[in-house]
């Protein structure tokens, strides 16, 4: 299957605006991600401390707090509003160690407005000092550099998706990724912004990207959501949920 994301038709429009008029400040879109479980792994292998499994049927979730006024996405966090949305966090290795909790915490928090959703990345780090960000080249692939990477399921089909990815320093690339990540797209560019700094705690990314850069079926209130972050000096690989091998990023949750 193929898709590539349009401009929203006429009809999306008026229903999108139609929502936005119900909407309360309070009114927050639920973005859901399917915990995918490798079942037979969990109960066949040893569990230690370092690598308790999540539980099989277990859905992480996290919601998008409706904001009235735009952010200045400058990589600081600092507006009032991001202390209203409940941070994703309890990431989980996928390397190099399958299913053991990430050795740093990041979180993850999520806000939008009439015109766009906005991402505020805190990614704290005990050793600041060593965090890997050098590229400025849009659509590198940060091969050297750590990385944040988001994707975003706005049909929550479990098959097509758009990925958002950016080192430290807010340097992007994105890709659309379709047939459950069996065709990666990263000729694809999408319209959107994201600052970084590194700070003494570890690295902030601030992103906002326009709801007319993605696609998304009317009526749905719940996109699938998955995060990762690379931290390139230990080789770690964690994600927010589908930390399976068998699973990883780019195969839809």
């Amino acid at each position: 299957m193929t898709f590539a994301p349009k401009r929203f038709d006429n009809r999306l429009k008026r229903f999108w605006a139609l929502m936005l008029a119900l909407s309360m400040t309070l009114f927050a879109i639920f973005i859901q991600a399917q915990q995918r479980s490798t079942k037979d792994k969990a109960e066949n292998a040893p569990a230690t401390p370092a690598q308790t499994p999540q539980k099989n049927n277990e859905a992480q979730h996290i919601q998008a707090v409706r904001i009235s006024d735009a952010l200045k996405i400058d990589g600081l966090l600092d507006e009032p509003a991001w202390s209203l949305a409940q941070p994703a966090t309890d990431f989980r290795q996928e390397r190099p160690i399958e299913g053991a909790p990430a050795t740093e915490r990041t979180e993850v928090r999520v806000l939008f407005d009439d015109k766009n959703i906005y991402f505020g990345i805190r990614a704290f780090d005990s050793e600041a000092a060593h965090i890997n960000a050098r590229d400025f080249v849009r659509d590198s692939n940060f091969p050297n550099d750590d990385k944040i990477e988001i994707l975003l399921d706005t049909y929550h089909d479990r098959r097509n998706a758009f990925r958002f990815a950016v080192n430290p320093l807010g340097t992007q690339q994105d890709a659309l990724i379709t047939d459950e990540g069996r065709d990666i797209n990263v000729s694809w560019d999408g319209s959107w912004v994201s600052e970084g700094r590194i700070d003494a705690e570890g690295f902030v990314v601030e992103i906002a990207i326009p709801l007319t850069t993605l696609r998304f079926t009317e009526g749905i209130d719940s996109w699938g959501l998955n995060i990762s972050r690379i931290i390139r000096r230990k080789n770690e690989e964690n994600l927010w949920t589908s930390w399976q091998r068998s699973f990883g990023l780019e195969r839809v949750p």
